[in-house]
């Protein structure tokens, strides 16, 4: 559900200025971390991580978060995060 409410402005904007260290957190630093160990459920792993791309993809979508990521500080973790993607 979280994924689609970050379709709209208003509310990016809030997830941004309010949660972006909770997003940060529990997915650009959990989940290569997750990668990296052992992991018990390849299928489960999978689809938090493309649940997850969805989200920042439809953030993506939003000015505000296109301007929030022109920080370096801001947009070099999501860049590496699309690269450990691939």
């Amino acid at each position: 559900m979280l994924r689609l409410l970050a379709l709209h402005e208003g509310h990016a904007d809030h997830l941004i200025k309010n949660h972006w260290e909770m997003v940060d957190m529990c997915i650009i630093q959990y989940l290569p971390m997750m990668a990296e160990s052992e992991v018990d459920d390849p299928q489960a792993h999978l689809k938090y991580h493309n649940l997850c791309l969805r989200f920042l993809s439809n953030l993506f979508s939003t000015s505000c978060f296109r301007n929030f990521v022109k920080d370096a500080a801001n947009g070099l973790p999501l860049l590496e995060f699309c690269v450990f993607s691939l």
